[in-house]
């Protein structure tokens, strides 16, 4: 049988591979799950300019990552979640504040984020994309494996991502061999 959603992220955190990124996600909206490449950005003050490039920069199955933990406002809103949908990422990860929540309810896309604005910033200081970034104590580099699912959102630093490829079916089937002893001594 296939595993619940939220084992993934359980699994890589077992066996040493992964870092939880440990905030409150107030947030979730879209699909309940994603995992891909980490494409960052961050934004100090609220300014959209790294985030439009990161977006602009996104490749197939990208995560990105979105640090804006001063920003007093909205760093994310509807037309950014569609362009990096036409991007054909595989969610968005938000260290900060989104706003029109209706419409990201609406689209599947994965978008989490700490919580909700209704303002968004007049700033336009320029902040940086692509360089590393600090998300609830972890530092996620650009082409990191993010994984969310339900018990949470995890990093996978690039010198353990071999490994993972390697020994992830392994340790799914060790989890299904567990679930079905569990199952046949009820």
């Amino acid at each position: 049988r296939a595993l619940p959603s939220g084992d993934v992220t359980c699994i890589l955190c077992d066996h040493g591979v992964a870092q939880p990124i440990a905030l409150d996600w107030h947030v979730r909206t879209g699909a309940g799950t994603m995992a891909g490449r980490a494409v960052t950005a961050t934004s100090r003050a609220g300014s959209l300019q790294a985030i439009r490039s990161a977006i602009a920069s996104l490749q197939t199955g990208d995560v990105l990552i979105i640090a804006a933990p001063s920003a007093p406002c909205a760093v994310l809103g509807g037309r950014l979640v569609h362009a990096a949908a036409r991007r054909h990422a595989r969610g968005i990860v938000v260290d900060g504040y989104l706003r029109d929540l209706p419409t990201l309810q609406e689209h599947p896309l994965a978008v989490a984020a700490r919580g909700v604005r209704p303002n968004r910033a007049d700033v336009l200081e320029p902040d940086t994309n692509g360089n590393p970034v600090q998300v609830g104590g972890v530092t996620i580099q650009p082409g990191d494996l993010v994984v969310a699912d339900a018990n949470g959102i995890v990093a996978v630093p690039q010198l353990h991502l071999a490994q993972v490829g390697r020994e992830l079916e392994a340790w799914l089937e060790e989890e299904r061999r567990m679930d079905a002893e569990i199952a046949a001594s009820a």
